[in-house]
């Protein structure tokens, strides 16, 4: 314990103090990709809650994958289903994305 949260001023950051603009589509990323991956580590962080590390397979596709805080992915498991998953790694990571994924469902 005993470790600080510093102040951060928001001000300072222009996405921030800029009005939210609803009708500038520029500054949405496209949807409609389709990645192929593999799970390549699996954490169990709780009985209920799984770490996934899920890497995109192919090379050109993993360098290019781009997201923000707060975007999910949509995962498929063949014969089962889709479900939305948020990503849980951090945007700079380029080698896997993580998934925590708490158990639910028939997917997940």
């Amino acid at each position: 314990m005993g470790d600080l949260i510093r102040a951060y001023d928001v001000q300072k950051d222009s996405e921030m103090t800029q009005p939210l603009d609803y009708k500038n589509r520029a500054a949405l990323k496209p949807v409609a990709a389709v990645f192929k991956a593999e799970i390549s580590n699996i954490i169990r962080l709780t009985k209920m809650e799984k770490l996934f590390h899920v890497r995109i397979l192919d090379d050109a596709q993993r360098e290019r994958f781009t997201f923000l805080p707060g975007q999910f992915v949509m995962v498929e498991v063949p014969g089962f289903g889709e479900v939305p998953i948020s990503i849980s790694s951090s945007t700079t990571n380029k080698g896997f994305i993580e998934l925590c994924i708490r158990k639910a469902g028939t997917v997940t």
